[in-house]
């Protein structure tokens, strides 16, 4: 799948086009015009040549505050909000068309989106307006031919967009820190083509929400699961005993039935209470987890990744990446991760409702049972034996409430675990196919970073163990120990270009285009060998913004241009 072209437009749908850009197969370079020389007053941070990837990004689903919090600006905010507004205003239109075959538009792929809310957004296919969550879907179904879930769409082209610090610094891992090994396990065995379970996923984040629900509930209660059983049967030793000392009192028929309703009564309202604190405990939990992630966005957090933001810093000092943009990458990630936990909620809710309505209609019962069996005049004796039986029932009910919330949670982690290891077992068993298709891309992959480096970089992989569960790993291998900036971007492109053939040779679903950012950290050698020789030889579109001043003389701008921008003349033709 090829990008065709990128249309601009403001004033709706079908306003006046402020760009329109051809895109060609080969190598597209975005040009800078601005010179990079330190005495000059301008620079070519805020031209938006960078804009053209997050534009592309936000018609395959990408979110819009990219385009307007682009790093590009360096902290100037009122650019920012300048664009902002011109995109709201304008009601900016952007639309991206895709071809299986550049030279053939019979199968096309329309992609239209706007900057607007609510009842003026449009986000549109093929003309036909998509709902938020359906529209990655849909992308998915009409570029790659599957309805993908899990990895969803955007994982699996992570690869083909990368103008984020983490995308430009890690080969094989450019998703967002949060992603799990899980989700990338899926997403390697998409790119190997693969076949994998998708239930994975979901399994291991529901394994780990119920081990952490268990370990809540035996810290309130002091006690794991066989300590709980075991003072149920001390508990029954007990009351059997106060039984045969009850049964000795000549008392009535009805007054004994009453009694022994009275207890059960008794043992199932704790029971209710038991069962109502754990589904409090459980949502508790969900909204304490909830209200971590939105602290995470101010403070906690920002310490973190602006830790692993200055590590990356002192790796790469050339970073055109702010740390506010990563972060605000890194709080939409959290917002998704809120939603998802939330989603058990409304039935926790309903259930605790439940439990209160039964709990308050026995406490009726229990109360007009107790008025009756005080007016039979029980002698002083027997209502003390009673009264330690009925605190024996209330102890006993409420431990076999807690037993039966701690076997359920044990038999969903059992259940969990074993549905996990059948699925690790079957991907141990598909460890030959996995070694195989790496071996082929291999074959590509050496031979572009040869080209580049004269060193053989490798891909290989490792089933680790973490915490228990087993997930595929993928490493590079034949590096330096600590690669410079341009030495990982010389990686990564090798890589995103052996990939593209690797897939067209095993004719694994993929994007034919390729968006990098800041090829310029590369030595010109370099720069010259990927865009006069090895791009040309794949089937490919290798779409890179650049400072004109940048590239290697042999270079004919001329030949691979398809934008040219600079101060007077920006992306958006805003003064």
């Amino acid at each position: 799948m090829f990008i065709k072209s990128l249309t601009i437009r403001k004033n709706g749908k079908k306003g006046e086009i402020v760009r329109e850009i051809i895109f060609r197969k080969g190598v597209n370079l975005i040009i800078d015009n601005t010179s990079s020389f330190i005495d000059n007053p301008e620079t070519g941070n805020n031209v938006g040549k960078t804009t053209v990837l997050r534009l592309i990004d936000f018609c395959l689903g990408g979110k819009k505050e990219k385009i307007y919090q682009d790093p590009e600006f360096k902290g100037r905010n009122e650019e920012g909000n300048k664009i902002k507004q011109f995109l709201v205003e304008k009601e900016v239109y952007v639309e991206l068309v895709l071809v299986k075959i550049l030279d053939n538009e019979s199968e096309k792929i329309i992609i239209g989106r706007n900057f607007l809310n609510r009842k003026n957004k449009i986000q549109e296919i093929n003309n036909e307006s998509i709902v938020n969550d359906d529209f990655p879907k849909k992308l998915a179904e009409l570029t790659l031919g599957s309805l993908l879930e899990k990895p969803s769409f955007r994982q699996v082209i992570g690869r083909n967009v990368r103008y984020s610090s983490q995308a430009l610094s890690h080969t094989v891992k450019p998703l967002h820190l949060t992603t799990s090994n899980a989700e990338y396990e899926a997403i390697y065995l998409y790119w190997l083509g693969i076949a994998s379970n998708s239930n994975k996923i979901e399994l291991t984040t529901k394994l780990s929400s119920e081990k952490t629900y268990r370990k809540q509930i035996e810290d309130s209660q002091g006690d794991n699961l066989n300590a709980v059983t075991q003072k149920i049967i001390t508990y029954d030793r007990q009351i059997k005993q106060l039984n045969r000392q009850k049964e000795r009192f000549n008392l009535n028929e009805n007054y004994t039935q009453d009694l022994d309703k009275l207890n059960q009564v008794k043992q199932t309202i704790n029971g209710l209470k038991t069962q109502i604190v754990s589904l409090a405990m459980k949502k508790n939990l969900i909204l304490e987890s909830q209200t971590e992630l939105d602290k995470a966005t101010p403070d906690i957090e920002n310490n973190k990744v602006k830790l692993i933001y200055s590590e990356v810093k002192k790796l790469l000092p050339d970073l055109h990446k702010r740390f506010e943009d990563i972060l605000s990458f890194h709080n939409s990630m959290i917002s998704e991760k809120k939603k998802f936990i939330g989603q058990e909620l409304p039935q926790l809710d309903t259930d605790s409702e439940e439990c209160e309505k039964r709990k308050n209609k026995l406490l009726e019962e229990e109360k007009v049972l107790s008025e009756k069996l005080q007016k039979t005049g029980a002698l002083e004796e027997l209502e003390k034996l009673i009264e330690q039986l009925t605190k024996q029932h209330e102890g006993k009910g409420r431990l076999e409430k807690v037993k039966e919330l701690l076997t359920s949670s044990e038999n969903k982690i059992s259940e969990f675990e074993e549905q996990l290891n059948k699925i690790n077992e079957q991907l141990k068993n598909q460890e030959s196919e996995v070694e195989r298709r790496i071996t082929l891309f291999n074959k590509y992959f050496s031979e572009k970073s040869k080209a580049l480096y004269g060193e053989l970089f490798l891909l290989s992989h490792d089933f680790s163990t973490i915490k228990g569960q087993t997930s595929l790993k993928l490493e590079i291998s034949g590096l330096e120990e600590n690669p410079g900036t341009g030495g990982k971007r010389g990686e990564i492109i090798a890589f995103d270009l052996a990939y593209i053939e690797f897939a067209e040779k095993l004719k694994i679903p993929h994007l034919n285009f390729i968006l990098h950012d800041q090829i310029e950290n590369i030595h010109d050698n370099q720069i010259s060998t990927i865009l006069l020789s090895l791009v040309r030889k794949i089937n490919c579109q290798y779409i890179v913004p650049v400072l004109r001043d940048k590239l290697p003389q042999e270079v004919d701008t001329n030949t691979y241009s398809i934008l040219s921008l600079s101060q007077n003349n920006k992306l958006f033709k805003i003064p």
